[in-house]
């Protein structure tokens, strides 16, 4: 079984030294030197839009080869027991399997905070929440809902 693990990236970035891993860039920037979406059959003008589904589209494509594919983001990887999750691991898994997913792991963050905490602006979001309460009271309990999903609380 011919397994591949694409790495979809927009930026530049040191690619994990695991056989079989290939870096797959993603939109219109510079060329990195690493296989392009922009190549064969491929959305790669949506991806402002569609993001690493213009990946997934020319993978789909274009990939001939590989019995199975992964990806993964350029900075987080499916891990295994002995680090970066191996194409031999991957294989003996869907031996049981039809499909793998990453585990779910809680965010240590509400919605608020991490944008606030990301972004440096959380009074952008106080300045929304104000319009919000002035010119549609009814939508703020939902607006405080949103933002305040996730956090080791719940």
């Amino acid at each position: 079984m011919k397994v591949t693990n694409y790495i979809i990236t927009h930026k530049a970035f040191t690619p994990p030294n695991v056989p079989d891993y290939k870096p797959l860039q993603v939109g219109s920037g510079p060329d990195l030197g690493w296989l392009r979406d922009n190549t064969g059959d491929e959305i790669s003008a949506k991806n402002p839009n569609w993001c690493e589904l213009t990946g997934l589209y020319w993978i789909w494509k274009n990939d001939h080869d590989s019995d199975v594919v992964s990806i993964s983001h350029y900075r987080r990887y499916f891990q295994g027991k002995k680090g970066i999750l191996r194409s031999e691991e991957i294989a003996r898994l869907l031996a049981d399997h039809d499909v793998l997913l990453a585990e779910f792991e809680p965010y240590k963050e509400t919605v608020y905070q991490q944008y606030a905490n990301e972004s440096g602006f959380a009074k952008d979001l106080d300045n929304v929440r104000a319009i919000i309460e002035k010119q549609d009271p009814d939508a703020l309990a939902a607006f405080d809902s949103v933002m305040n999903q996730g956090g080791l609380c719940q």
